[in-house]
């Protein structure tokens, strides 16, 4: 019995040992399992480590590209900003300048009208000197103002058509000089502005013959050459404000002598007045008067 009680007991504890062991394999089985999947998840971890590794480093360039984007695009902000500044700091000077050319135009509209104006004033005073012109050179043709005699000649020259033909024009044609001083040339030579210059006595005494055929007035002639006047050359005048005449009047070479004869011992101030001329013109158009005064008395015919 006992025996039997010491198997029954062995029995029971191999029983249960052998549950234990069924307990322990069964544990081993779970652990085993759950280390299966430990490492599974261990692998997945793993590749998700990976994943997350790669994507950091793709985000880390996508970072680096986006941080090279921005910057170009600061740099391009920068630049819209400098070159804003400067369309800005133009649209101001083309405004200035636009300011300053719009005062410009106006300026130059009432510098216009002021032309326009002037532009008809003097196209009205050209209306009224082409008249008067007109008129002044029909007295020229027709040597109105002059006297009887010497319009006659002065006529028949013309109507010839030849320089001079011995007669060589008037006194007033071969002298020049300034306006200040015509008003004393005139003075000095009074009628003598008339008198015609002839090559010879001979000429003279033609055109008197002509004169007296003709019944047409007198005039006066003067020989283009000249005996040197004895006055010539003298002295200057004890007045030093005196300008000798000479100096001041211009004569074609070949009338010198002639001219020296007139002017000899005379004298003009710059302060004389020229009195009107009443719209007598001499033959070469200019203004003539018969003044009266200190002169010559030519004796060379």
């Amino acid at each position: 019995m006992r025996k039997r009680k010491i198997f029954s007991d062995k029995k029971i504890q191999l029983a249960d040992h052998e549950q234990a062991l069924a307990n322990e394999k069964n544990i081993l089985v779970d652990l085993l399992t759950r280390l299966a999947h430990l490492k599974n998840q261990l692998l997945d971890l793993n590749r998700r480590s990976g994943e997350l590794l790669r994507r950091q480093e793709k985000l880390a360039g996508e970072r680096m590209e986006d941080e090279k984007k921005a910057e170009e695009l600061r740099h391009h902000l920068v630049q819209q900003a400098l070159q804003l500044t400067d369309r800005r700091n133009a649209r101001s000077q083309v405004e200035g300048q636009k300011e300053e050319k719009s005062a410009l135009l106006k300026d130059l509209q009432s510098s216009l009208a002021a032309l326009q104006e002037e532009l008809v004033r003097q196209r009205e005073r050209s209306n009224r000197d082409s008249s008067r012109l007109n008129s002044l050179l029909e007295l020229q043709k027709n040597f109105e103002g002059y006297q009887e005699g010497v319009r006659s000649i002065l006529l028949k020259r013309q109507a010839q058509g030849v320089d001079h033909n011995g007669i060589w024009g008037l006194v007033e044609d071969i002298v020049e000089t300034d306006p200040q001083y015509e008003c004393v040339v005139e003075s000095v030579l009074g009628e003598k502005l008339q008198h015609f210059i002839v090559q010879n006595h001979e000429e003279s005494l033609k055109a008197i013959e002509y004169l007296k055929a003709q019944r047409s007035g007198r005039s006066s002639f003067i020989p283009l050459r000249v005996k040197p006047s004895p006055l010539s050359g003298g002295p200057a005048s004890p007045n030093g404000g005196v300008t000798p005449l000479l100096d001041v009047v211009k004569v074609k070479g070949e009338f010198t002598p002639l001219a020296e004869h007139l002017f000899a011992t005379s004298g003009s101030s710059p302060r004389c007045a020229r009195p009107s001329t009443s719209g007598t013109r001499t033959a070469s158009g200019k203004p003539w008067s018969p003044w009266t005064g200190r002169c010559f008395i030519l004796r060379a015919w």
